[in-house]
């Protein structure tokens, strides 16, 4: 178990979520990897998680903790919007697909599993 500790992972959900990518096989990803961000430069966007395949695709993976939405409907729709502004920002810096997940999905992980996989996250050979 201590050889995939990794003191990058900033809350037991992102834990919990690697725990659940390395138990059912898949590449381990590279953590809190960073990109530059136009509209701020001194806050560069920071993903939970990527995958930098050997053909150059970039896939990330980001554990959407609830409190950070908020609970208000004008507070939730500001983040959705500024979330869809930074995943487009990364695309920009060539990441080819982002997979947004919560703590109930690490509950039932076969559906994120699958979605990684879809998206071209290959397991450990």
């Amino acid at each position: 178990m201590l050889e995939y500790t990794d003191p990058r992972s900033e809350n037991g959900g992102e834990t919990l979520a690697r725990s659940r990518f390395i138990e059912r096989g898949l590449m381990i990803p590279q953590l809190q990897k960073e990109f530059p961000n136009p509209q701020n430069p001194e806050y560069p966007f920071r993903v939970d998680f990527i995958w930098i395949l050997p053909n150059g695709r970039m896939i990330v993976a980001e554990y959407d903790g609830m409190t950070k939405y908020g609970n208000d409907r004008k507070t939730i729709a500001n983040h959705v919007h500024r979330e869809k502004l930074r995943d487009e920002a990364l695309r920009q810096h060539g990441v080819t697909a982002i997979i947004h997940f919560d703590y109930e999905d690490l509950l039932n992980p076969n559906e994120l599993i699958a979605r990684l996989v879809a998206a071209g996250v290959p397991y450990r050979r």
